[in-house]
């Protein structure tokens, strides 16, 4: 049996009683593209730093789009490598807000002041992260029977570590 659940026409944010995590030191850097969403009050600016961090010697310019809740693009543009730009747009309606970056052989990071950045990962669009890795929380549903993680590292020389912990602080 697999489970399908379709979050984000209900998604919202959270309340701060029901945040059981901290915020991480340094956000995850996107390799090859990646997208991650932010929601939005109607009214909100939505303001994101969004950076192209350098990968050994490339020197790739970045591309990032923002899409309303209704997946129109709202800013579009470019990011030289060890440049970093904030976007700001303004929230006609309330919902996520998406963020689709490409920075090809370099890597970005995306960061908002307001709330929570969640970078998506599915089977069709895996997420691609780069060296030093936060903690990454991960949304399951109730009443799941499982799910699948599946993590590939870069050799021997780029080792991964991968700890699974429930909600209730449990190693799984």
């Amino acid at each position: 049996d697999v489970l399908t659940v379709d979050v984000i026409p209900r998604m919202a944010p959270l309340e701060p009683k029901e945040i059981a995590f901290k915020p991480a030191d340094r956000p995850p850097r996107i390799r090859r593209e990646g997208r991650g969403l932010v929601y939005a009050n109607k009214g909100e600016t939505v303001e994101l730093k969004i950076a192209n961090v350098r990968v050994t010697t490339y020197t790739d310019t970045a591309t990032y789009r923002v899409l309303d809740a209704d997946w129109r693009v709202v800013a579009e543009g470019s990011i030289k490598v060890d440049q970093s730009r904030v976007v700001k747009v303004r929230a006609n309606e309330a919902g996520a807000y998406f963020v689709e970056v490409k920075p090809k052989r370099g890597s970005c990071t995306v960061e908002s002041p307001q709330r929570c950045f969640v970078l998506e990962a599915s089977e069709k669009q895996p997420l691609h992260v780069i060296f030093q890795n936060p903690a990454l929380f991960f949304y399951v549903p109730k009443g799941a029977k499982q799910f699948v993680l599946h993590v590939n590292c870069g050799g021997e020389t780029e080792p991964a570590t991968v700890k699974v912990i429930d909600p209730a602080g449990k190693v799984v």
